[in-house]
């Protein structure tokens, strides 16, 4: 954590086990930066920030961040006009889920927030299986995704219907 005091920066650090509410450690200014508001901290050309004209240059200099038409990857975010949102993140590394992707769906004006899992069917698509609610009021709902053109197609099992939402650029 860094917090700027007086035009430098104060580094606190976490607790070392000791158990007296401030981790035992009290922060330490970073004397790499000048206190003085009024002083330039010296930038290599190398470490120079890009310019504050996002119009002129990516600031996180990735080049384009739209997703390539026709990807098959489903993991991202994918949201319609309606805020239905559907989140995929990467495989699960460990646990029950493992292999499997983490999967939300946001529905404020249907099912409200949906957790699960998610995973890729072969090339011919990816599955879904999601818990909605808790409690008595719980409900299970699953589905098949297929992915084009910037848009992924949410097909809900058992009579459910369609959504089509297109992915989001959350860079």
């Amino acid at each position: 954590m860094a917090a700027l005091v007086g035009g430098g920066v104060l580094l606190a650090t976490g607790g070392d086990g000791d158990d007296e509410g401030g981790g035992g450690r009290k922060p330490q200014a970073d004397k790499s930066v000048s206190a003085g508001p009024s002083a330039e901290p010296s930038v290599s050309e190398s470490e120079a920030l890009p310019s504050e004209d996002p119009t002129t240059e990516d600031p996180l200099g990735g080049g384009d961040k739209s997703r390539p038409a026709g990807d098959t990857g489903y993991q991202g975010q994918w949201q319609n006009a309606e805020s239905k949102t559907l989140t995929i993140g990467s495989k699960l590394t460990s646990g029950q889920g493992k292999g499997k992707h983490s999967v939300s769906y946001i529905d404020a004006g249907g099912d409200g927030l949906c957790m699960g899992l998610g995973r890729e069917q072969n090339g011919t698509g990816f599955r879904i299986a999601l818990k909605c609610g808790t409690g008595d009021d719980a409900k299970y709902v699953s589905a098949n995704l297929t992915q084009a053109d910037d848009e992924v197609t949410i097909k809900w099992d058992k009579g459910g219907g369609t959504d089509v939402l297109p992915w989001i650029n959350t860079a």
